[in-house]
């Protein structure tokens, strides 16, 4: 399954049983205090509240400023932040030995109606936790208690 390096080393935490966030800001932003802020408070939470043996909280923040933001939702995975394009290395197009290279650009939808996506794309802050195992079963049923979602 195909992911983000940040989402990637989060698994890698989960796999040896190491709770984890990954948190990533909007493409494109600037800012990036609120994004450090949200993601103290998130960690805060986390540690109060505990989270099950092996976790991982995917976290995306919004471009703009935390006060333009939508309040934090969790929502499912779904959709991709970025679609896969190919473009000729040379920019022609043509000859006989062609070559292409594979390119990101940012997905613009539809996306799937709850998913972290979508939710995202209308301005709030989601999480998502990956990877629902039994063992994650127990940071589900309490994680929309947090305070970070209220």
């Amino acid at each position: 399954i195909p992911c983000s390096g940040t989402v990637g080393a989060a698994r890698m935490a989960a796999d040896v049983g190491i709770p984890a966030i990954a948190v990533s800001l909007a493409y494109g932003s600037k800012e990036l205090r609120p994004a450090a802020e949200a993601s103290a408070r998130l960690a805060a939470e986390a540690l109060k509240q505990g989270m099950s043996r092996g976790a991982v909280l995917n976290v995306n923040l919004p471009r703009g400023l935390a006060s333009e933001w939508k309040k934090a939702v969790l929502a499912v995975p779904g959709g991709r932040g970025f679609a896969l394009t190919h473009k000729p290395l040379d920019g022609t197009g043509t000859g006989a030995d062609l070559v292409f290279e594979p390119a990101l650009a940012l997905a613009k939808g539809p996306f799937p109606a709850g998913s972290d996506a979508q939710a995202l794309a209308e301005g709030h802050v989601t999480v998502t936790l990956l990877g629902m195992h039994g063992a994650e079963a127990a940071t589900a049923r309490n994680l929309e208690s947090w305070s970070f979602f209220k």
